[in-house]
């Protein structure tokens, strides 16, 4: 597409054995870093879920949740991974790509801000002078959410409120 591209999901083709909650820090941070190049900028909740994914799970209980967080805090004082509020970023990436997540029922939250900045800038870049409702609505739909709500126009609209 001229504005995004198909959201690329960690995955193994295999699951790890054993239990997230079983494994050394050090392999879960490793884990979390190779997740976190796949999918930056990454929500910490779908970080969670793709690790626990990577070992067959479903669900992430408190052991697990746990788990996670220690090792991500392992990565983040190794440089591995870098935290700006609720998205996990690969240190090396300066600016996400606008990823479109048409299949995958994810809640706007979940996409960083920075992501629909970006994305509202190429809109532009190719459409200019639509009017703000117009880009809100075209990013929206850039990113993958062909139903425009209410509430993906509030989160869109302040992200790009934070921008300025």
């Amino acid at each position: 597409e001229l504005v995004s591209k198909p959201y690329v999901r960690y995955s193994r083709t295999r699951p790890l054995s054993g239990h997230p909650g079983d494994f050394s820090s050090d392999k879960l941070s490793a884990l979390i870093a190779e997740i976190v190049r796949v999918e930056s900028p990454i929500h910490v909740e779908e970080l969670n879920r793709r690790v626990a994914e990577a070992f067959g799970l479903r669900r992430t209980g408190n052991r697990i949740q746990d788990a996670i967080l220690m090792a991500r805090l392992k990565a983040e004082a190794l440089g591995r991974i870098l935290r700006r509020n609720t998205f996990i970023w690969d240190p090396s990436m300066k600016q996400p790509a606008v990823r479109n997540r048409v299949d995958m029922n994810m809640d706007i939250e979940r996409i960083a801000p920075e992501e629909i900045r970006v994305a509202a800038e190429k809109v532009n870049r190719v459409a200019y002078g639509l009017t703000t409702d117009a880009v809100v609505t075209e990013v929206a739909r850039s990113l993958g959410y062909q139903r425009v709500s209410a509430n993906i126009c509030q989160y869109i609209r302040s992200a790009l409120k934070g921008h300025r």
